[in-house]
């Protein structure tokens, strides 16, 4: 069997206000501006529904050392911390 190996992230980041989850089961982190990268912890259900993207990328499987951040998988992407807070408002309706 292969055994996943977790990895605790070291950047610095800080957890979005409104767009962090407590059921969330995938930590997506925007790229750092100024050395701070922001963590929105979101439903990988959610993400598949209404992003092909996402869904494409979730189909991939997990790597065998797994970053996580508060004990759930990361994914890191190139995205600004607005955009992908506008993506996710979109999603969620949160506005």
């Amino acid at each position: 069997m292969n055994e996943n190996h977790v990895k605790e992230t070291r950047l610095n980041v800080i957890r979005h206000r409104n767009l962090y989850f407590e059921y969330g089961d995938i930590v997506v982190l925007s790229r750092p501006t100024d050395g701070v990268a922001t963590a929105f912890k979101v439903d990988k259900a959610y993400l598949r529904r209404w992003s092909s993207a996402f869904s494409s990328m979730l189909l991939i499987p997990p790597p065998q050392h797994i970053e996580t951040f508060d004990d759930i998988p990361v994914v890191r992407l190139e995205d600004e911390s607005d955009d992908l807070e506008a993506l996710f408002e979109i999603i969620y309706h949160e506005k």
